[in-house]
């Protein structure tokens, strides 16, 4: 991902295990511009794909699955999402789905063929574009898409109230006693100082 540094900054916002899952190297960052954020958790399977890569991911999907930001799911995979009928691929769609995410790269993203490399993001929110690009370097793709970080124009209220430096304590402490339903002992919890009680 692509950022001018004067404008956007890029954390690591992670509350899981130190050690991070055993099937595949996790990246999450939290990438921040003015009043407004997405979360992009990079995924790389080292390895074959194996019942427990998706365990892993469901349990770090349930770290930022309630967040109101935008969320990208990004990385290489190593599952052959053009294979609809492959076990992996379907499960892999499932555990997406059942965070309200789905995939946005519909071309080949290796040399040899095969989508094994995804942009996933939220349903309810505008489904990015995605460039599939060969740079050269790799016998992966390039995967580019914009965020759109258009933050909310603030909500204002207003509220009325009183001016705690002109209250008059004694005032207030005889206009709850003047209540019969509120016994000396509430009042001498509400009010620091030692009431005397009335007859």
């Amino acid at each position: 991902m692509r950022w001018n540094p004067p404008h956007y900054s890029c954390d690591s916002t992670w509350s899981g295990p130190p050690s991070g899952p055993s099937s595949f190297e996790l990246l999450p960052v939290r990438v921040v511009s003015g009043s407004s954020a997405c979360v992009v958790i990079v995924i790389y399977c080292t390895g074959p794909v194996t019942t427990s890569f998706f365990t892993e991911l469901s349990d770090d999907m349930d770290r930022v699955a309630t967040t109101v930001e935008s969320i990208y799911v990004v990385g290489d995979l190593n599952i052959r999402l053009d294979h609809a009928d492959d076990p992996w691929s379907r499960r892999l769609t499932d555990v997406l789905a059942s965070y309200g995410l789905s995939s946005h790269v519909s071309i080949p993203t290796h040399d040899r063929g095969g989508l094994l490399d995804i942009v996933a993001s939220r349903d309810d929110l505008p489904t990015p574009s995605v460039d599939v690009i060969d740079v050269g370097l790799s016998d992966h793709r390039l995967l580019r898409w914009s965020a759109p970080l258009v933050g909310s124009p603030p909500v204002y209220t207003t509220a009325i109230r009183r001016s705690w430096s002109r209250l008059d304590a004694e005032a207030f402490r005889a206009g709850l006693l003047s209540y019969h339903i509120i016994s000396y002992h509430i009042i001498s919890r509400i009010c620091s100082a030692p009431i005397s009680k009335r007859t």
